[in-house]
């Protein structure tokens, strides 16, 4: 029985190659804390379910946050921005810790980073999550984009 294809409107198809790239770019922001942790996790499901559909993620780290703050000075640096608009895709960890807290009003905070970093790809009209697509099975057959993502309160969208 063949499956739907989520990724055209034309037959469908169980050989879905065609209508799947196969190759991502991941623009991975460890940020602060956990985060490096986080994201080490993240990049092996990523390799993990990549290896299962034929895809691969290539990951790239860049600062936000407190680290960059250490590094550069500034919560999100230009090429951190550059490096998230050049990608598919962008893997967030975690920002900020009591090492950057401080009651000076002028100091660069780690959660500055964050949100501009938000307000710029919003901008840029992602927000989109992407899905794994399996079959009645479990076996993995491609991805599909969430078009706005999770939405509010991060509820997954409602099944059509």
């Amino acid at each position: 029985m063949a499956l739907g294809n989520p990724f055209a409107s034309g037959p469908s198809s169980l050989d879905w190659s065609c209508n799947v790239k196969k190759s991502y770019k991941v623009c991975c922001l460890p940020g602060d804390g956990i985060g490096p942790e986080i994201i080490a996790e993240g990049k092996k499901v990523l390799a993990a379910v990549g290896a299962k559909a034929g895809v691969e993620f290539a990951c790239e780290d860049a600062l936000i946050g407190g680290a960059a703050i250490d590094a550069t000075g500034d919560p999100l640096p230009d090429a951190t921005l550059e490096a998230a608009k050049a990608s598919d895709a962008v893997l967030l960890a975690s920002v900020g810790g009591p090492k950057w807290d401080s009651t000076d009003p002028n100091a660069p905070r780690p959660e500055q980073g964050l949100l501009r970093i938000r307000a710029q790809l919003i901008q840029l009209g992602s927000g989109n999550e992407i899905a794994v697509v399996d079959d009645p099975e479990g076996n993995t057959h491609g991805f599909r984009i969430l078009p706005g993502g999770l939405g509010e309160g991060g509820a997954a969208p409602a099944a059509e």
